[in-house]
């Protein structure tokens, strides 16, 4: 896929969006993407995926130079959708976070396309849930996610 391509796609959606070279440098940004950040759509290229959203999930920091999704795309394995709390202009707020990766045209390495939908919503209902059924029964967390998860 050429550059002109991918940035084609990452501009067709509603959805904050943004693509990521092998290195984890932004290459593609959507308007809602850029927005939800900070930034223009200029602005967010170049930059670090990690240092613009700086993303957690329910185990801790999960955006880093380490990225499980950079490593999972170059090992060729399918990427799942994935929560992830990113800090945002208005604070932190979760996302559900798709993946595709694409092979460019003439390079060798691998882009990943992020698409966001926020969730921000049903996820703290779910962290209260958890929460609830922690205190209420005295299971570990472990079991009560279990417990949720039917």
């Amino acid at each position: 896929m050429r550059q002109g391509e991918l940035r084609q796609l990452v501009q067709s959606t509603g959805d904050p969006a943004f693509a990521v070279d092998a290195a984890g440098r932004i290459i593609a940004a959507n308007a809602p993407a850029a927005a939800l950040f900070g930034a223009t759509p200029e602005e967010a290229l170049g930059l670090r995926c990690w240092e613009m959203a700086k993303g957690a999930d329910e185990r801790g920091p999960f955006c880093s130079e380490r990225c499980p999704v950079r490593q999972a795309a170059h090992g060729r394995r399918g990427i799942s959708n994935f929560d992830l709390l990113v800090q945002t202009t208005t604070g932190p707020r979760w996302y559900n976070v798709s993946i595709l990766v694409v092979r460019e045209n003439g390079q060798e390495g691998l882009s990943a396309i992020h698409v966001l939908r926020d969730v921000d919503t049903r996820k703290r209902l779910e962290n209260l849930m958890r929460e609830f059924v922690i205190t209420s029964t005295g299971l570990p967390p472990e079991e009560a996610a279990k417990l949720l998860a039917v």
